[in-house]
């Protein structure tokens, strides 16, 4: 298949039109303006969602991390001019600070871009009112519940004109908390903001061209649940302590395609949710609504046929942590998830709102609270 796009190496089926390659060039000398100042100043603690900004040379391979907290390649987001990069194509040095090093030499004049997708630290939770004194040896609080994983997404079609989007059950103004894509093509966390609301609502700096697909998922975990009170009468009982952060992912799988195969092995992935892995063909990120994950041993991941030659990449964001999950209705017989899940029903109803999965791997065992 032929491809009319002249200024990308990068031209496959899957890719950007030639307009909007255009439009990625006609950015690179604002996103060289603001490179250097972004590169050092959006660090976050435990290396969650930082970002570092740089301008190729030619010449250049190895970009410094500073705030960086691992070596794991899957653990980062790399972009130049927009373009999702293969992990196989660049590795993390520990040092002070970390660095990236690429396989080959960033063009000039193209930006890189690299986001660390780990999930951040939750603040400790508030401490519980304390309980009457009783006698001593009364039972200590449950421990606060994990964190649910990241993962909601939203999507939208762009008429030309809007900027503004609702962003419903997003909890976070941090930008470099979603990962935004137009059309599948990564956009930096510089050129949209995040408010707070209800809901919490999306802008972005410039209105993409009509009909541009803009898919947006949150990729941080949020905090735990504070520890439940002792029984009156007993101690008191403790604080339970934060749930544990998301963590960073990295299961990995590659594969090229023949130009029929539409079902790949992922094995040693454990949940079923299309917005826990990250899947890019050729460099290019897909939306999550045009792929399926099966359980089965192993897991599999289904898509529409992967061209002949072209690579296929798929990145889990969960490492097998029982999933937070909503919907409508009852979870049970229709949403598969590992034991310790939590289901939320946002059609809500007196002991129909919250499930827990406490048996089975299948879509049974949902039980209401």
């Amino acid at each position: 298949m032929s491809c009319g796009n002249s200024r990308s190496s990068k031209c496959n089926p899957c890719g950007p039109s030639e307009a909007a390659m255009n439009a990625i060039a006609d950015r690179a000398a604002y996103y060289a303006r603001i490179a250097v100042e972004a590169a050092n100043v959006a660090q976050l603690e435990d290396g969650g969602h930082a970002r570092w900004g740089y301008i190729g040379d030619g010449v250049q391979q190895a970009f410094n991390l500073p705030g960086a907290g691992t070596i794991f390649a899957p653990s980062y987001i790399v972009g130049i001019d927009g373009v999702l990069q293969d992990p196989d194509n660049y590795t993390i040095t520990y040092g002070d600070p970390y660095t990236l090093n690429m396989s080959v030499p960033v063009p000039a004049g193209s930006e890189i871009v690299i986001v660390s997708i780990k999930g951040i630290t939750g603040a400790t939770g508030p401490i519980g009112p304390i309980g009457p004194i009783g006698p001593s040896g009364g039972p200590t609080g449950a421990t606060g519940l994990p964190s649910p994983a990241g993962g909601i997404r939203w999507a939208f079609t762009s008429d030309g004109s809007n900027t503004l989007y609702a962003l419903p059950g997003a909890f976070s103004t941090l930008n470099t908390a979603y990962l935004v894509t137009y059309d599948g093509v990564t956009q930096d966390p510089n050129n949209y903001t995040i408010a707070a609301g209800s809901p919490y609502s999306i802008t972005l700096s410039t209105a993409p061209a009509a009909g541009v697909g803009i898919v947006i998922v949150s990729l941080n975990g949020i905090q735990g649940a504070t520890g439940q009170q002792g029984t009156p009468g007993g101690a008191t009982g403790a604080t339970g302590p934060v749930g544990p952060s998301f963590p960073s992912g990295g299961l990995r799988w590659a594969y090229t395609g023949n130009g029929s195969q539409t079902v790949f092995n992922i094995a040693g992935a454990s949940t079923t949710l299309g917005t826990a892995y990250l899947v890019a063909v050729d460099g290019i990120t897909q939306d999550s609504a045009n792929y399926t994950i099966t359980a089965g041993s192993p897991y599999t991941l289904t898509i529409s046929t992967v061209p002949n030659g072209s690579v296929i990449v798929i990145t889990s964001l969960t490492v097998g942590l029982a999933n937070w999950i909503t919907g409508f209705g009852s979870p049970n017989g229709v949403v598969t998830a590992p034991t310790g899940s939590v289901y939320t029903n946002l059609t809500g109803g007196s002991l129909s709102t919250l499930y827990v999965k406490e048996s089975g791997s299948g879509n049974t065992g949902w039980i209401a609270k």
